[in-house]
């Protein structure tokens, strides 16, 4: 009994790859999941804001230094106070995805107001996909309000109201989104790992003598997945579509574009971890991890604003938070086409890019096998 363990642990001690995975990659993954979840709970979460003040006010000028001292805003570029933004830009930066919320002074904030005594002073123009985001706009423009006009303001004052028009639930658009590209990278993942078992028993061999060699294995293998990745999101965005209405047909181009895309990066990705990859269970514990890792940081599980701001910068990194952010825009934001080219780019570039790189790391090994 004590032999077979000190067998097993000489072992485990000899493989640098199962050391890593066994003991080094369960502890990366909690600490980037307790980053990621732990921003959620509201405590140092910034958002990004604009600020427009339509009364041109000393009050509302009162209003922007106080908000520009906030900690916990952020204020996107062109949008902070000193550059006098108009109600209408500040509401399309919130539509088009720039800001998280905006804050608008729309009226004398002193009292007594003579006019419309019932209408907040303030409203903060929110983004339907981003809830939480246009509360925590209204608690700085509370706490603003205190410093700016200390003890001169009468309820209301800071009114919500949604940026955009329609009943698009934003919600099941992007979680349709989130959920479709980590499930298309777990199933690639599933889908290339037989190769390793092709390779094992010789078949890959044996094509590599065929005419298309190297080239065709992987070019069959990565169409199979490809194809595949697209029917599993025309399925997930069919029943959204039926079971909660999101428009997909109010943009089909621009959907299959984005679709091919996340498709293909899926299959990329899952042919470059199997392709270098020893064994079936060292390319699945891997790219299981890999999944994981690229699925919370890209905003699969929580919305990227929600999560510290590194982790968001990291996530805007990940192929998953491209195709997030790509189908948000098709589907909620009604994106035009040309707008989406720089997303569209950086997904076909992580496509190719995967690809060539599986192909050369298939080629090595059977050279060097």
């Amino acid at each position: 009994m004590f032999v077979i363990s000190y067998v097993s642990l000489i072992g485990l001690l000899r493989d640098r790859g199962a050391l890593v995975m066994a003991f080094v990659l369960p502890a990366l993954i909690f600490v980037i999941f307790a980053a990621v979840f732990s921003g959620t709970q509201g405590d140092g979460l910034e958002i990004e804001v604009v600020f427009a003040d339509a009364t041109q006010s000393e009050q509302g000028t009162a209003i922007g230094a106080a908000l520009s001292s906030d900690v916990e805003l952020r204020f996107a570029q062109g949008g902070a106070p000193e550059n006098g933004m108009s109600r209408a830009t500040a509401r399309d930066m919130v539509l088009s995805g720039q800001a998280d919320a905006a804050i608008v002074v729309v009226g004398p904030v002193l009292v007594p107001r003579p006019r419309e005594p019932d209408r907040a002073p303030v409203v903060v123009l929110a983004d339907d996909a981003k809830p939480i985001a246009g509360a925590l706009a209204a608690a700085a423009v509370q706490r603003a309000l205190g410093e700016a006009v200390p003890g001169s303001v009468s309820p209301p004052v800071v009114d919500i109201e949604a940026a955009a028009e329609g009943e698009r639930d934003p919600a099941v658009t992007y979680y349709a989104g989130a959920i479709t590209i980590m499930f298309l990278f777990f199933a690639a993942l599933q889908g290339a790992v037989g190769m390793i078992e092709d390779r094992a028993s010789g078949i890959i061999d044996r094509l590599m003598l065929t005419r298309g060699g190297a080239g065709a294995l992987v070019a069959g293998k990565y169409l199979f997945l490809t194809g595949q990745g697209a029917m599993q999101a025309i399925v997930v965005f069919a029943v959204a579509w039926l079971g909660y209405e999101v428009m997909v047909w109010d943009a089909l181009g621009a959907f299959v574009v984005t679709t091919l895309l996340a498709a293909t990066s899926a299959a990329g990705l899952a042919m470059a971890i199997v392709s270098v990859a020893a064994t079936r269970a060292q390319a699945l514990a891997t790219g299981n991890a890999l999944v994981l890792v690229m699925s919370a940081v890209g905003g699969s599980m929580v919305p990227r604003y929600m999560m510290p701001e590194w982790i968001q910068d990291l996530g805007a990194l990940t192929p998953t938070g491209w195709v997030i952010d790509a189908y948000q825009a098709v589907l909620f934001r009604d994106v035009a086409a040309a707008d989406l080219e720089r997303t569209w780019m950086l997904l076909a570039g992580f496509s190719v890019v995967a690809l060539l790189f599986s192909w050369i790391a298939t080629r090595w090994k059977e050279r060097a096998a």
